[in-house]
């Protein structure tokens, strides 16, 4: 169980970073879809922490939104990043 338990750890961080190169120069719109989509099935897996998953939200959207939006990209990006975690774990 440990093994597993840290095993998946290090994956989701690993993955999460991946694809946070991979996001950083698409649209908002579709960056918020696919996030709400990764953390729903991040949830869905028991092993997986959910720590990563909002770290990644914000990162992700916060970045993509300032670089997108201008001045205040970055904090409309937190705005839509805690919303979403929020979605994502109901």
């Amino acid at each position: 169980f440990f093994t597993l338990q840290v095993g998946f750890t290090k994956g989701t961080y690993v993955f999460l970073s991946w694809l946070t190169r991979k996001l950083a120069s698409i649209n908002l719109v579709v960056v918020c879809v696919l996030v709400y989509a990764v953390g729903l099935i991040m949830f869905l897996l028991p092993p997986v922490p959910g720590v990563p998953v909002y770290i990644f939200a914000g990162i992700v959207i916060a970045d993509v939104s300032s670089r997108k939006l201008g001045d205040n990209g970055f904090y409309i990006g937190i705005f839509i990043a805690c919303w979403i975690g929020f979605f994502c774990k109901l």
